[in-house]
């Protein structure tokens, strides 16, 4: 599965950094090929497939020192959104945090914080997060394996 999930979706930059990954246009994130599922607040959109050949998970939302899209880990996110997603079906986990605050929130979030419980979540795949506040239309960043 390729799975897009936010607690977000009508936010304006997680909006532009959502549609950077549906669009294929990051150098970061691979590129879905029309071919995801797009999880917000319980409703699922697939494309394609849905990434049946792929195994990657990709968060989008506001990250600050207190988490990501406001929720403190990674188990008070997935209740939100609503859709059983399953640590053993990924291999590669992005956590897209862009940054509504100061700069040091950016270097909290991804060394520390949020970003260790959901490594702890997915302990077999490798999980990435960014140091810094992720550019919402390039998702370039600092980023850093968990």
């Amino acid at each position: 599965m390729f799975d897009i999930v936010t607690c977000e979706p009508e936010a304006r930059v997680v909006e532009m950094a959502y549609n950077t990954v549906i669009h294929g246009t990051s150098r970061i994130v691979p590129n879905p090929l029309n071919n995801y599922r797009f999880i917000a607040l319980g409703a699922t959109q697939t494309e394609g497939n849905g990434g049946n050949d792929r195994s990657t998970l990709v968060m989008v939302g506001h990250g600050d020192v207190n988490g990501l899209s406001g929720h403190g880990n990674w188990t008070a996110y997935q209740e939100q959104i609503g859709e059983g997603i399953l640590a053993n079906e990924y291999t590669q986990v992005y956590i897209v945090a862009c940054n509504t605050g100061a700069e040091e929130c950016g270097k909290l979030f991804g060394y520390r914080n949020w970003a260790d419980t959901v490594k702890a979540a997915f302990p077999t795949a490798t999980v990435w997060a960014s140091a810094t506040a992720v550019n919402a239309a390039t998702l370039e960043g600092t980023w850093q394996q968990m």
